[in-house]
């Protein structure tokens, strides 16, 4: 079986104009859609991962208390994340925000919510009653919301990605 090359072409031609014209005009608001879905994914997703960092920042022996409870790591490395997970936060929620580290970013913050979503399902499947340490003590929620919010942040990055114009890892 063989194709015609130039099909569309031809398709286009037969096209009256009115009606491609309609056709790319649609065409250009999905793009812009597209364009201002891509923008307001990425500001929420790098705003949520900023605004999570900073309580931690400001106050890393809370955040290593809500570490330590998880009962997963021991007592240097859980002090070692205190101090280094909320610095990488920032900096992946800020990156978010440059086309340059768009993807680096994306990466680390879709890495980071798979750790998250993993320990929270550890101390969920062990019984652990604990705050999840996400925006500081006291605002956890239960299990179960945790790791619906957890994925639909990962949503989120597979939104960005998939929008992305420059969707290659670089």
């Amino acid at each position: 079986m063989q194709f015609k090359q130039g099909g569309r072409r031809q398709a286009e031609k037969r096209m009256p104009d009115k009606e491609r014209i309609c056709i790319e005009g649609r065409l250009e608001k999905m793009g812009k859609v597209k364009h201002i879905s891509f923008l307001l994914a990425r500001i929420l997703l790098a705003g949520i991962f900023v605004y999570a960092s900073i309580h931690k920042i400001v106050y890393p022996d809370e955040f290593y208390r809500a570490i330590m409870n998880y009962q997963i790591l021991p007592q240097y490395g859980a002090y070692a994340l205190a101090y280094l997970l909320p610095v990488l936060e920032m900096f992946a929620g800020l990156a978010l925000l440059s086309k340059k580290f768009l993807s680096p970013s994306l990466l680390m913050i879709s890495g980071m919510l798979l750790i998250f979503i993993a320990a929270i399902v550890s101390a969920w499947l062990r019984g652990l009653d604990i705050s999840c340490g996400c925006f500081g003590e006291g605002n956890s929620g239960e299990y179960f919301e945790v790791i619906v919010r957890d994925i639909f942040l990962l949503l989120l990055c597979m939104i960005i990605f998939l929008l992305n114009p420059r969707k290659e890892l670089e």
